[in-house]
C-alpha cells in the first residue's frame, strides 16, 4: 500500500490514438507569415484553481478550467465502468467512449462523438456557442458540461457488445468493440421526449440482444417515469413503466444476477421491484426513507441489494433470495 493517487483522466498525453482523432496542426509553409499570438486566457475565478483538485491536471488533459480550450467534454458525473470480462479493462465516457486495457494508464478512443453534439448546449471552450452568464460570479462552474456520455454497460455475455446513453438523449450500441456504432434513439416510442437524459442503460446478463434503458426528464420539467426494454439490440423498444407513479423520474434500472424476470428500479422518491420482467412494479420502500435512489447494485457473493441515495447514505437489503 503506497497511499498514492494519480489522475487517469483521458487526455492527449495518455490516449494512444489521440492523433487519429485530433491530427497535429501542420507546420507553416516556408516564408509564411506567422500566426498571431493566442489571446491571454481568462483569469480563473477565486478558488477555482483548487476546486476539485484538478485545475492544472485538467488543463493539461484538455480540461475546462483556466480559460483553455478542450477537445473533450466530461459530465459532472462521468461514468467509469469495469469490464465484466477482464478486471484490467475500464471504460469511461466524454463525448467519445474511451477504453483502457491497463486500468487507466493509457486509453483508446473507440467511438466517434456519440452525442447530438448540439453546440448550443456547451461553451466556447469546448467548441460550442453557449455564453456564460452571471456577472462577477459566473454561473458556469464546470458542472454544466452537456452532450456527454453518462451511462455505459458492456454485455456480460458477449465481450465488445457495449451500450451507451448520453445526457442529450442518445442511446448507442456497438456489437464489435467500437468499430461501428448504431444510434437506436429513433427506435423508441414517440411519446419519449427528445433531448432528456438517458439516465441508465443496462445490458442483460441472460439474453445477448436484451437491454434496458431509463430516461430522466426532471431538468426539462418532465416528471413522468420512462423505462424501456429491447430484445433485438435496440431495433424496437417496449415501455415497461406500469405501476410507477407519474411524478417519479427514474435514475437507475438493475437486472437481477440469478432471475432474469427480477428487476430493480431507483427513482426520485425510492425503490421498486418487478418479478415479471417489468410488466408491473411494486414499491420496495419498507423502511427506506423517501429519497432519490441514484444507483443500485446486487452483491455477487452476499446476494444483498445495495442502494446509493442522494443525501441519505447507502442502504442495504440483506439477502434478496426470497425475491429471486
Amino acid at each position: 500500500e503506497t497511499r498514492e493517487s494519480r489522475s487517469i483522466r483521458p487526455g492527449p498525453q495518455n490516449i494512444v490514438n489521440y492523433a487519429d482523432f485530433f491530427p497535429p496542426t501542420p507546420a507553416p509553409a516556408p516564408g509564411a507569415k506567422p500566426a498571431a499570438p493566442a489571446a491571454k486566457p481568462a483569469a480563473a475565478a477565486p478558488g477555482e484553481g483548487q476546486r476539485g483538485g484538478q485545475a492544472a491536471a485538467g488543463q493539461q488533459a484538455g480540461g475546462q478550467r483556466g480559460g483553455q480550450a478542450t477537445q473533450f467534454r466530461f459530465n459532472w458525473s462521468t461514468p467509469i465502468v469495469l469490464s465484466p470480462h477482464n478486471p484490467s479493462v475500464l471504460f469511461t465516457g466524454g463525448q467519445h467512449l474511451f477504453r483502457s486495457e491497463n486500468r487507466g494508464d493509457t486509453w483508446m478512443i473507440i467511438s466517434p462523438d456519440l452525442t447530438t453534439n448540439d453546440k448550443t448546449k456547451f461553451g466556447e471552450r469546448s467548441g460550442g456557442t453557449d455564453k456564460p452568464t452571471g456577472g462577477i460570479t459566473p454561473d458556469v462552474t464546470g458542472a454544466e458540461t452537456h452532450c456527454t456520455i453518462i451511462t455505459i454497460s458492456e454485455s456480460a455475455r458477449r465481450p465488445g457488445l457495449i451500450w451507451v446513453g448520453t445526457d442529450d438523449g442518445n442511446v448507442q450500441v456497438t456489437r464489435n468493440g467500437g468499430n461501428t456504432w448504431t444510434n437506436v434513439r429513433p427506435n423508441f416510442p414517440a411519446d419519449l421526449p427528445k433531448g432528456i437524459w438517458c439516465s441508465r442503460v443496462e445490458a442483460s446478463r441472460f439474453d445477448v440482444g436484451t437491454a434496458y434503458a431509463t430516461f430522466d426528464g426532471h431538468r426539462s420539467d418532465v416528471f413522468k417515469p420512462f423505462v424501456y426494454k429491447t430484445v433485438d439490440y435496440g431495433k424496437t423498444w417496449t415501455a415497461i413503466a406500469s405501476g410507477i407513479p407519474d411524478n417519479q423520474p427514474v435514475y437507475v434500472i438493475r437486472e437481477d444476477l440469478k432471475n432474469k424476470n427480477l428487476l430493480f428500479l431507483g427513482t426520485e422518491f425510492g425503490a421498486f421491484f418487478s418479478i415479471n420482467a417489468g410488466k408491473s412494479w411494486t414499491s420496495l420502500q419498507l423502511n427506506l426513507p423517501t429519497v432519490a435512489v441514484h444507483d443500485l447494485l446486487i452483491h455477487p457473493r452476499d446476494n444483498d441489494l445495495i442502494a446509493a441515495t442522494h443525501g441519505r447514505g447507502i442502504w442495504i437489503m440483506d439477502d434478496i433470495s426470497a425475491l429471486q
